[in-house]
């Protein structure tokens, strides 16, 4: 089977779900998506597999700290979600294209 396959199955968006969560369980975006964790979960699977998944409106915040700086973010449901599921389907693909001292961020190799 493709990756496209791969990606759209369940138990991929409920690993990337898990994934993107971790450490930020009180946020707002996890807590909103929450109430409908397995409806959310399956229309995603949905969108995916029948490419209509589209990536949602950024919002824009200012940070003033180290330096002022404008932060764009995407909600938790539905994008950071599919942004872990297609990187639990490619992550591995990727990592073997990369020279052998590419460190940064790879597991096992860099922080």
């Amino acid at each position: 089977s493709g990756l496209h396959d791969k990606l759209c199955t369940i138990e991929n968006i409920e690993v990337a779900d898990d994934n993107a969560r971790k450490n930020k369980n009180k946020k707002y975006g996890i807590n909103k998506h929450d109430k409908n964790r397995q409806y959310e979960n399956e229309d995603l699977v949905d969108k995916l597999f029948n490419l209509k998944y589209k990536t949602s409106k950024y919002s824009l915040y200012k940070i003033y700290e180290p330096k002022e700086r404008i932060i764009y973010r995407l909600p938790y449901y539905p994008d950071r979600i599919a942004h872990h599921a297609i990187m639990n389907v490619v992550k591995d693909i990727w990592t073997k294209s990369f020279i052998h001292n590419t460190y940064s961020c790879i597991e096992g190799r860099g922080i």
